[in-house]
């Protein structure tokens, strides 16, 4: 597998210059070269999504200095027309107004968004593309990571070998996880082995502290609808605790995903869609033997949508 630290491609630029904006405080930060359409449609998303991050940050209970549980977008692509949309928090635990931002994400496989300062809010993101390109980008802009990720599911539940950045989660073809110990402007860290057998699950979730412990966790559901935890421990050799059972007939969800805190009460919240298209939200209870509170409906209209996680 190839990691390098060279500029982006021309070809990647255009997604990553959407998505950097997107995670900018400032909404005026783009990838160095990047072409002059997606500079102005990723501008505008950034000061949409800023906008709805101003409002429900001013009716939620202000954060600490650091927080263990960021708040992120929740990054859509339409099915048919295949054009990025993206939500954020309308500070009640739901979602507010969605931006339309008219870029072609088809080849876009899935956004894993970085919190490096603990603000709560993004400040980089990894991209991964359909054909296994990895990149990473914030705002001073956009390198290359690798190639060959097509090999892995990859996910970013957070902080989950203890080092301030986020961490990529990869689970590859025999099943077999890793986790990559991010570093400052993305970089590829140390390579653990995390065990084996990760291939019976068919969803895996997580983005930051479910159990109130300050540690990130992650939580997978197996082919039989049962739901479990992994505590984070905090320890990068051995990131996860033993899998606890939380819950079961989770097979009624065709997608489980968390965008990190949306009810603003410092621990993750879990999100789930149904066959309908709806997505509830679970609120993280801090009780790790019960992380999860009862499903609450935040959405609607959702099946129109590849979620982008």
């Amino acid at each position: 597998m190839s990691t390098t630290t060279r500029r982006l491609p021309r070809r990647a630029l255009a997604v990553t210059a959407v998505t950097v904006a997107l995670a900018s405080a400032a909404g005026t930060a783009f990838a160095t070269g990047n072409p002059s359409p997606a500079a102005h449609a990723a501008d505008t998303a950034a000061r949409a999504f800023q906008a709805q991050q101003a409002r429900p940050a001013a009716q939620a209970a202000p954060r600490a200095a650091t927080v263990s549980t960021p708040t992120y977008p929740l990054v859509l692509v339409n099915k048919k027309t295949k054009k990025m949309s993206h939500f954020g928090p309308n500070g009640s635990g739901g979602f507010g107004k969605r931006t339309d931002t008219g870029e072609d994400w088809s080849d876009v496989k899935s956004v894993l968004f970085d919190d490096s300062n603990k603000d709560g809010y993004v400040d980089g993101n990894w991209v991964v593309l359909s054909d296994g390109y990895l990149g990473y980008g914030n705002e001073n802009g956009g390198w290359a990571r690798g190639s060959g990720w097509s090999t892995y599911r990859v996910s970013s539940p957070g902080d989950l070998g203890h080092s301030r950045d986020a961490d990529l989660f990869a689970i590859d073809k025999t099943g077999v996880a890793w986790l990559y110990l991010g570093r400052p402007n993305g970089a590829i860290g140390v390579r653990v082995r995390l065990g084996s057998g990760w291939n019976n699950f068919t969803q895996i979730a997580g983005q930051g502290d479910l159990t109130g412990d300050g540690k990130a966790d992650v939580v997978a559901r197996d082919k039989s609808g049962n739901l479990f935890l992994y505590a984070g421990t905090g320890n990068y050799k051995a990131p996860l605790a033993k899998a606890v059972k939380i819950a079961t007939g989770w097979n009624g969800w065709n997608r489980i995903f968390s965008v990190g805190d949306y009810d603003f009460d410092g621990l993750s919240d879990l999100m789930a869609r149904n066959s309908a298209g709806e997505i509830y939200r679970f609120s993280g209870t801090g009780n790790a033997k019960a992380p999860l509170a009862k499903g609450v409906k935040i959405g609607t209209g959702f099946n129109a949508y590849d979620i982008i996680n």
